[in-house]
């Protein structure tokens, strides 16, 4: 279902900016809406296969909710060298304005985006990924961090907008108001802190996704999750895959490199000490997994952090 709602407050510049986005992914969205928070916004989203695609110099920062999938996202730079960040399914992605980009995909993807009009809301979205992406280095970092007002608000809005037969655009410009005072008032705040999400997948995998984000220095096993959902192990395991492409126990990894990432950005502990914080069984054990992953060893990649950070000041 397409929608596109074209009351007076209609902004030919972020309906530009939307089309945009449409050509650079191949595919029309499968919903367009504008609405009215704050200022002018408009709302899409893409449900399919995205390969490598390049997004132009934006005039809006964006924000971009990974509602499902079976990708991991990284940002492509220097011809084909990737950020050792990603996005997954359950992330919030920020896209910078003025800035062009290659993405990463290679994956089926359900996207929900947002383009705000009003400029104390694109400052501050612009702002919160400036200062993240300075922490990292610029061509480092995808942009993805977990809020979950935010995700569920823009899967509560999509939603209705899709399933309603007849759309309530005054229940809707509030929802949007509401969701752009939060942005204006606590995005990238001391209280906007990773947590987990409602997400758009069956109730025995979204259950096992908060259970395992909330478990992160915890020896929790598939088999007690699977217990407490009374199903098997077994079919635990192979739905979890099914829906997003990989197993339980690689996207704990995947979650526990993302929290050691962050402590070796943000924190002096010591190597040791960030293996024990983010889950893994000994410093060894985190060395070897990130190397894996990440492409460098955990203390070359807080090195290049610093000096990012140093060079960027």
């Amino acid at each position: 279902m397409s929608l596109n709602n074209q009351a007076g407050n209609s902004q030919p510049a972020i309906v530009k900016q939307a089309e945009i986005i449409n050509r650079a992914h191949g595919f029309p969205a499968t919903l367009q809406f504008e609405g009215r928070g704050v200022g002018a916004c408009l709302v899409q989203r893409w449900q399919g296969y995205l390969d490598e695609y390049d997004v132009p110099s934006l005039v809006y920062p964006m924000i971009a909710i990974i509602a499902g999938g079976r990708a991991k996202i990284r940002r492509q730079r220097s011809g084909h060298v990737l950020s050792i960040d990603y996005a997954m399914p359950g992330d919030i992605t920020l896209i910078p304005r003025e800035q062009q980009m290659r993405w990463h995909v290679k994956g089926d993807m359900d996207v929900i985006a947002l383009t705000f009009s009003d400029h104390r809301t694109c400052d501050r979205i612009q702002g919160l990924y400036d200062r993240i992406a300075q922490q990292f280095g610029s061509g480092d970092y995808v942009g993805s961090f977990t809020n979950s007002y935010i995700y569920t608000c823009c899967s509560h809005i999509s939603q209705v907008l899709i399933s309603a037969a007849e759309v309530d655009t005054h229940y809707i410009d509030a929802q949007f108001k509401a969701l752009e005072l939060y942005i204006q008032a606590f995005l990238g705040e001391a209280d906007d802190v990773p947590q987990t999400r409602e997400q758009l997948h069956s109730h025995c995998v979204t259950f096992t996704m908060q259970r395992l984000t909330h478990s992160l220095a915890n020896r929790l096993r598939i088999e007690d999750i699977a217990r407490e959902l009374r199903v098997s192990p077994a079919y635990l395991t192979k739905r979890f895959k099914q829906e997003l492409g990989i197993t339980p126990h690689h996207f704990l990894l995947l979650k526990r490199i993302k929290r050691a990432q962050d402590l070796l950005v943000n924190t002096t502990f010591s190597i040791a000490e960030i293996a024990d914080e983010s889950g893994f069984s000994h410093q060894s054990h985190l060395t070897r997994n990130f190397s894996k992953v990440v492409g460098v060893s955990p203390l070359k990649f807080r090195q290049r952090a610093h000096t990012n950070a140093a060079d960027l000041t």
